[in-house]
Formats: C-alpha cells, sequence, structure tokens
C-alpha cells in the first residue's frame, strides 16, 4: 500500500510540473485557468490622406488681407473726374500727340476708366467724365474745355512739396466744380504709351488729386497698366491700374 501510495503520489507531481511547464509555454495564446485570452479590438481602417487633413488645413495659414488702396479715403466721398489731358508716346522728350488727334486716342482711357469706376460703385457718388463733359458745357463764364485743362505745372518737373495750384488752372476748377457740388478733383493728367520691340504696348498715367476748393494738389500718383497688343488695350489696362487706386477690384 505504502508504494502504491508513493507511486500515486509521484505520478500527481510529474503532471503538476507538466501542466505548469505547458502554461508557460502556451501562456501568449491562452490564461492557464483555462480562459480564453480578450481578443484585441479591431482597428479602424482609416484613409491616410483624409487623416492627414486637420493637421494639413492647420499648417496652411490665412491669407494676410491685401493692403487698402491708396486713395480709398476719397471713394466716399464728392469727386469730379475729368477726362484725360494729354496722351504721348514713347519716353519723355517725344512729344506729345495734337489735341486733336488725342482725343479720339485718348477715348480709350476715358471709357475704360468710366466703366471701371462705374462699376466698382463710384457711378452715384462721383461725377464721371461724360458727366464732367456736360457740366463744362453749362459753364457759360470762362468756356472751359474740361479736355483741355492748364494742367502745365501737374507735369514730372514740379517739386514735391509745391502743393498750390496755379491760374488759370485754379479758377477753371472752381468755374466747374461750382457747378457738380463736388470739392474734390481727380485729373489724368497725362497717358504715355511705350513700344517694345515685339509689338507689344504699355501705358502709364499720371494722375492729379486736388482739393478744387482749397487749391492745393494733395498728391500725383503714377501707375503702370499691362503690355497689350494694340494702342487702345494698353490704355484701357492703365484706366483699371488707375482705378484700383481707389477701389481695389
Amino acid at each position: 500500500m505504502r508504494l502504491g501510495k508513493r507511486y500515486l503520489g509521484r505520478m500527481r507531481s510529474t503532471s503538476l510540473v507538466r501542466r505548469a511547464a505547458l502554461c508557460v509555454a502556451f501562456a501568449p495564446f491562452a490564461a492557464c485557468g483555462g480562459s480564453k485570452a480578450p481578443t484585441p479590438a479591431p482597428t479602424p481602417n482609416v484613409d491616410p490622406a483624409k487623416a492627414a487633413e486637420p493637421v494639413a488645413a492647420a499648417a496652411v495659414a490665412p491669407a494676410p488681407p491685401p493692403p487698402p488702396s491708396p486713395l480709398a479715403a476719397y471713394a466716399s466721398r464728392k469727386v469730379a473726374v475729368f477726362p484725360l489731358q494729354r496722351l504721348a508716346i514713347g519716353d519723355s522728350s517725344a512729344q506729345a500727340v495734337s489735341a486733336a488727334a488725342m482725343r479720339p486716342r485718348g477715348a480709350a482711357f476715358d471709357s475704360a476708366f468710366t466703366r471701371t469706376l462705374d462699376g466698382r460703385g463710384l457711378g452715384t457718388q462721383w461725377v464721371l467724365p461724360p458727366a464732367m463733359l456736360k457740366v463744362a458745357q453749362r459753364e457759360v463764364v470762362n468756356r472751359t474745355d474740361a479736355r483741355a485743362l492748364a494742367v502745365t505745372g501737374l507735369g514730372p518737373q514740379r517739386r514735391p512739396n509745391d502743393m498750390d495750384v496755379r491760374e488759370p488752372l485754379a479758377s477753371q476748377l472752381r468755374a466747374l466744380i461750382a457747378l457738380t457740388d463736388a470739392r474734390w478733383v481727380l485729373i489724368p493728367v497725362e497717358a504715355r504709351v511705350f513700344a517694345a520691340a515685339d509689338g507689344q504696348r504699355t501705358a502709364r498715367v499720371r494722375l492729379a488729386l486736388i482739393d478744387g476748393r482749397g487749391g492745393q494738389v494733395m498728391t500725383l500718383p503714377e501707375v503702370a497698366g499691362k503690355a497689350a497688343a494694340t494702342e487702345a488695350a494698353a490704355l484701357a489696362s492703365v484706366a483699371g491700374a488707375a482705378a484700383d487706386l481707389i477701389v481695389a477690384p
């Protein structure tokens, strides 16, 4: 009997040792107590492109607002806008186009400038070139031609600190703006057209913003347009650039 009990005891010890060894070997796959290991949660399918969208959006900073137009403060005031006064071809040594020849050619600038200013909401507040031509017809004292103002003193040779409007321009402006109830005057003084070797034309225009009642020159900006195939298109382009000084497109 004692031998049988010893044999059974050894058998049980051996069985326990083997079971312990099996538990250690299969521990990653199942619990030793016989219970199953927890099933890991499934990984959701995420589109890498979509996952990166929030990061990409956060990395793109908002674009800064465009700077205000230099003459934007005058958009809400009443301004009398005159037609183009002079047209020249080539550099400053070139002779200006005669008044008779300039008027039909300068009409491209006047039409584009009027159309652009009107399209940007200034047609009701400002007195645009077609209206100024009609105003000039009603001015019977000086018989001023709105297309032929005395703008010689507003050229590039004018000293930067010289702000006074000379006669007879000062009297011409006072007589005309008295019929419009406008104080401020915008004069396209001169447009200059340049021809490139490839036949393309570019144009620049010099403007004068004037306090007509006070007889003071406020600013004399000059802007350039984009290259175009014809003189008329170049003048229309620079008219748009001139309008950008007041109201951005």
